[in-house]
């Protein structure tokens, strides 16, 4: 999985206090909170539309915090997770396009759900990336 590539989103599409260089120094910043810009990010990626969005943030809460200037811890962390998944997603595909059918596509696997489903938590985010890691190895799944 690029990181590098993770952080230089994250730096470059949002208003970040300061350019990211680091695995750490992301995570400080998802521990203080990313700017409420980074919701509409994702969207403006194609990686969640906002009635996906609100699958996972409840409307009420996505509306007391654009308010804010920024997001909770675990609003922070769900972003990378969604952003982690859909970059090894274009990565296995090599396309955003061809990625993003697949996140919304029902999958034997997974018993019929779409892998979008299971990113609501980091556990299900790991049993999106084994079958990631299966597709990019070659292996039918």
């Amino acid at each position: 999985m690029d990181v590098d590539r993770i952080i230089k989103t994250l730096s470059g599409g949002l208003n970040m206090p300061r350019e990211l260089s680091s695995e750490l120094e992301m995570l400080d910043e998802l521990n203080l909170g990313l700017p409420y810009e980074a919701l509409a990010m994702l969207n403006d990626c194609g990686i969640v539309s906002e009635g996906e969005l609100k699958t996972f943030i409840a409307p009420r809460t996505l509306s007391r915090r654009k308010g804010k200037s920024r997001l909770s811890r675990e609003e922070s962390d769900l972003v990378a997770r969604l952003l982690r998944i859909y970059e090894f997603a274009v990565k296995v595909f090599g396309d955003d396009e061809k990625a993003r059918k697949w996140f919304r596509a029902s999958n034997r696997v997974l018993k019929g759900q779409r892998p979008l489903d299971l990113l609501h938590s980091e556990y299900g985010a790991r049993i999106v990336e084994t079958i990631l890691g299966r597709i990019d190895y070659g292996i039918y799944s």
